[in-house]
Order: C-alpha cells, then sequence, then structure tokens
C-alpha cells in the first residue's frame, strides 16, 4: 500500500514539473514592446504572419501628425506605408525603390514599403499623450505601459503561456499591463 502512494504521489511531482515546463517554454507568437534592451516585456500585440498594427504620434519637431503602418512577416516587423504632413527633419523627401509617393487628403503618403526590422527602438512621448498603437480597433496610448520619456523596444518575439495568462496583451480590455509604469 505504501509503495502505491510513493509511486502516486512521484507521478504526481512528475506531472507538476512537466506543466510547469511546458508554461515556461514561449510559443506565443507577439510584437513585444520591451522596456529598454533589458528583454523584459511592458506589453504585447499579439503576432501571427501578416498581422497589421499602426503606431501614431505627433511629430516633435514639426508638432504634426505621423501615422506609420506596420506588418509582421517571418519574425520580423515591415513597415508598409508612411503617411506625414510635412517634409523636414526626420521626414523622408520621396519614396525609395519600388515604393509610391502620393498626396491623399492633404497628407504625403509613401506606400508599398517594405522595410524589414528585426526591432525598433524608440522613446515615448514626454511632449504630446498622442503616441499610439492602432491595432484589433483599439487606439491605446504607449503611456498605458510605459513612462514619458522610457526607452522602448518593439520587436516579434515568443512568450510563454505563463507571460501570456500573466497579462500586458495591449488589446485585452482589462489592460493588465506590466512593467515600468
Amino acid at each position: 500500500m505504501c509503495s502505491k502512494a510513493v509511486t502516486a504521489a512521484r507521478m504526481a511531482v512528475f506531472c507538476i514539473l512537466i506543466l510547469a515546463w511546458v508554461l515556461c517554454i514561449p510559443f506565443y507568437p507577439v510584437v513585444a514592446f520591451e522596456y529598454e534592451n533589458t528583454g523584459r516585456v511592458m506589453a504585447y500585440l499579439p503576432a501571427e504572419d501578416h498581422t497589421r498594427f499602426d503606431i501614431k504620434y505627433t511629430h516633435s519637431i514639426h508638432l504634426t501628425p505621423v501615422h506609420e503602418s506596420y506588418s509582421v512577416k517571418g519574425g520580423a516587423i515591415v513597415q508598409v506605408q508612411l503617411a506625414f504632413e510635412e517634409f523636414g527633419i526626420g521626414m523622408p523627401s520621396n519614396a525609395a525603390g519600388d515604393e509610391m509617393f502620393s498626396i491623399e487628403d492633404g497628407k504625403y503618403v509613401i506606400s508599398g514599403m517594405q522595410r524589414e526590422f528585426q526591432q525598433v527602438d524608440m522613446r515615448v512621448a514626454r511632449v504630446t499623450e498622442s503616441q499610439q498603437i492602432v491595432a484589433g480597433g483599439r487606439e491605446i496610448p504607449f503611456t498605458s505601459f510605459a513612462k514619458p520619456g522610457a526607452w522602448i523596444r518593439m520587436k516579434v518575439k515568443k512568450i510563454s503561456a505563463w507571460r501570456w495568462l500573466e497579462g500586458g496583451n495591449v488589446l485585452d480590455p482589462r489592460k493588465h499591463f506590466s512593467g515600468e509604469n
């Protein structure tokens, strides 16, 4: 009788260890917003290939709206479009290669972009609260998960089921974020 109890206890411990191990394996693909270059995910956006999202902000010098469109492709972030209202510092003056330059509704638009990035580093705006992620029909301010002035890194990575359950999905209406806020 005692050996059956010991065997059952060992089996239970073994199952718990397997479950804990499975919860720690990163396999959920996301666009992660990490704190600086620490690798610590503050928030994320669920992502598969061809997931599309936008970043909207006010240019820090011109103080005019900028709208960048991105797609996820093979583990990279691909900029597919850029729309802005004024030429100047930090803004392109023309399209490159196969890109198309046009004027739509008074905005300069560069479309057909295929600019691939493994990561995108940015600062959360201090001057204006207009910096947002646009995805899934929602506009999420960067300040909902990071302090103004914080350096964040955006990149495609896989997170574990444990991290997924922990929260931080910017599309989750519960807005449960962790990190530097």
